[in-house]
C-alpha cells in the first residue's frame, strides 16, 4: 500500500512539474505580444543598372550610383498569433550625386506593413515582411533578426544587404521599446 501510494505521488508530481515547464515555455515566448515604439537607422546604395554579386561583395553596375542615409520612427504591434503590423515615417537623404532626375535631396514617406515573427526560447527573434500580391507570390521583402530582452521591454532588429528590388541594397538597425502590453 505504501509503495503504491509513493509511486502515485511521484507520478502526480512528475506530471505537475512537466506541465509547469511546458506552460512556462509557452507563456515565455509563445504568448508574446505588445506595442513597441521604434527608432531606426539605415543606409542604402542605389544603382540604376543594378548590382553584380561577387565574392568581394556587391558591385554597382551604374550608370548612376548614389547612397542614402535614412532614419525612421514608428509603432510595431506584435500579436499573440505570431503576426503583427508596423507603421510610421521614414526620412532619407539622397547623397551626391543623387537620383539622375532629382539630384541630391531630402525626402520622407509614411510606411505600413504586416509581418510574421518567431521567437526562440533564448529570446532570438526572426521577423518576415512579405508582399503576397507581388510576383512571385509570397515574396519576402524584408527579413530581420535580433533579440528580445528577457523582461520583454526592449528588442533589436537588424538586416544586412537586403534587396528590395534589383536597384537597391540597404542595411538597417532598429531599437524597439515596449510602451503597452495589450
Amino acid at each position: 500500500m505504501k509503495r503504491t501510494l509513493c509511486v502515485s505521488i511521484i507520478t502526480v508530481l512528475s506530471i505537475i512539474m512537466f506541465s509547469a515547464v511546458v506552460m512556462a515555455g509557452d507563456y515565455r515566448w509563445g504568448r508574446f505580444h505588445g506595442v513597441y515604439e521604434m527608432t531606426a537607422k539605415s543606409n542604402s546604395l542605389i544603382s540604376t543598372g543594378g548590382f553584380t554579386e561577387t565574392e568581394d561583395g556587391f558591385i554597382a553596375n551604374g550608370p548612376h550610383v548614389w547612397g542614402t542615409a535614412d532614419m525612421a520612427y514608428g509603432t510595431w504591434i506584435f500579436k499573440k498569433d505570431g503576426t503583427g503590423t508596423a507603421e510610421g515615417r521614414n526620412f532619407a537623404f539622397d547623397l551626391p550625386p543623387g537620383h539622375p532626375v532629382y539630384g541630391p535631396r531630402a525626402r520622407d514617406n509614411d510606411f505600413y506593413f504586416e509581418f510574421e515573427y518567431e521567437i526562440t526560447d533564448g529570446g532570438a527573434i526572426h521577423v518576415w515582411v512579405t508582399a503576397p500580391n507581388e510576383p512571385p507570390n509570397d515574396l519576402t521583402m524584408l527579413e530581420m533578426k535580433g533579440m528580445v530582452s528577457q523582461d520583454r521591454k526592449t528588442m533589436t532588429l537588424n538586416n544586412t544587404y537586403t534587396r528590395f528590388n534589383p536597384n537597391t541594397i540597404f542595411m538597417a538597425t532598429r531599437v524597439l521599446i515596449q510602451v503597452q502590453n495589450n
